[in-house]
């Protein structure tokens, strides 16, 4: 969450001061055309070029100013979570195998970073559980670039170990905000295989096992993602259609004639709509091996503990989007839009995310196996 400059505390922002506040990328034009309805104020465009002249010719009260610091923050504080798992060669209950010493300070010490993480926290078990660990954490970041009201920001992180399959693997579930809890959680990851190297929980050559882009072929891709998707089993996750798919065409393979006009004209293609599973590039397993999947959005409704309502999830491979790197590990990420029934406006969002993230992961993991296993038997591609 974005905290403001100390002086923004004792000023109510008005005229010019505000105009780089409601540039930022992170406020929508119907973030501020919502601020202008509440006023009673009704616009025939909402593009910011119409709306901004608008607000910072008024002065925004607190609860306004508060209202567009927390939509800015919120689509960054979005939660995204990766899975990793490591063959176990232990006994030990897991809390008895992190370090006494252990800081995650102490990981990032001397290293140039532009945050710092708040307080000291530390590894506790997850109901009284001795094999099921969890690490929240909050970073303070500093951007420079960032609007003076939003100079400094908070970010939660959190690390989630268990034991898994009869304690034979443990698995990791690193869920991140913005890019430095990312990278902070990479650290932590890497400080903990290599202290359980060093006192033999796993063996030396051992390495995480994670779910990337090339551990799949084109068709498996797609077999996955509509696993979890279309044909979900969560239980607490009802589908209703796929709203964004993002693919290319996998130029080693040759298109099927009706598709063949594509060929080395056609690159990336990008859809966005409803209903789009009923598309040919998904509905017909035929044209599957030809296109390089990297990433399908979907609504759904939810229904869990009391908690109702509908949400978009994204899921996959971000970094194989920008870098076109095989490794690139499959995210799933709860967005912004996530809309409460009525009976439930008085739940937390977030925690309904981090709910929602958490039994998709457990979910994933299942389906990657049996995705895996189905070829022949073997043990999970690591990485």
């Amino acid at each position: 969450m974005a905290e403001q400059l100390v002086q923004a505390d004792n000023l109510l922002p008005i005229g010019e001061s505000i105009r780089t506040f409601l540039e930022q990328t992170y406020l929508s034009k119907t973030d501020l055309k919502a601020i202008l309805r509440e006023r009673g104020v009704f616009v025939e465009k909402i593009d910011k070029a119409d709306t901004i002249p608008l607000l910072i010719s008024t002065i925004l009260s607190p609860k306004e100013f508060d209202t567009l610091k927390e939509c800015q923050t919120t689509k960054e504080d979005n939660p995204k979570i990766v899975t990793r798992v490591l063959p176990w060669n232990s006994n030990k209950k897991l809390i008895e195998t992190i370090p006494s010493s252990f800081d995650v300070n102490e990981i990032i010490k001397n290293q140039y970073k532009n945050y710092k993480v708040k307080g000291s926290p530390r590894f506790i078990p997850v109901e009284n559980n001795p094999d099921k660990l969890s690490l929240d954490y909050e970073i303070e970041r500093t951007n420079l670039s960032k609007s003076w009201a939003s100079f400094k920001s908070n970010f939660p992180g959190n690390i989630t170990i268990e034991k898994i399959t009869d304690g034979k693997e443990v698995k990791l579930a690193l869920t991140y905000t913005a890019a430095e809890t990312k990278d902070l959680n990479q650290k932590i990851a890497t400080s903990l295989k290599q202290n359980y190297k060093a006192e033999g929980y796993i063996m030396p050559e051992s390495d995480f096992v994670k779910i990337t882009f090339g551990s799949f072929s084109n068709e498996e891709r797609i077999k996955f993602f509509w696993k979890l998707i279309g044909d979900n089993k969560t239980e607490i996750l009802a589908f209703k259609d796929i709203t964004d798919v993002d693919l290319s065409v996998d130029e080693n393979t040759v298109l099927p004639e009706k598709m063949d006009w594509m060929q080395k004209k056609v690159r990336d293609l990008k859809f966005k709509g409803s209903e789009l599973h009923n598309t040919p590039f998904i509905k017909d397993s035929s044209f599957h091996k030809h296109f390089l999947f990297k990433r399908l959005d979907a609504r759904f409704d939810f229904d869990y503990s009391g908690a109702k309502g509908s949400c978009n999830i994204s899921f996959g491979f971000p970094d194989y989007i920008t870098k076109q790197d095989t490794s690139a590990e499959f995210e799933i990420n709860v967005s912004s839009a996530v809309a409460l029934d009525a009976s439930c406006k008085h739940l937390n969002k977030n925690a309904v995310k981090n709910n929602l993230l958490k039994s998709l992961n457990n979910f994933k993991l299942a389906v990657y196996r049996d995705i895996i296993n189905s070829r022949v038997p073997e043990t999970l591609h690591s990485e």
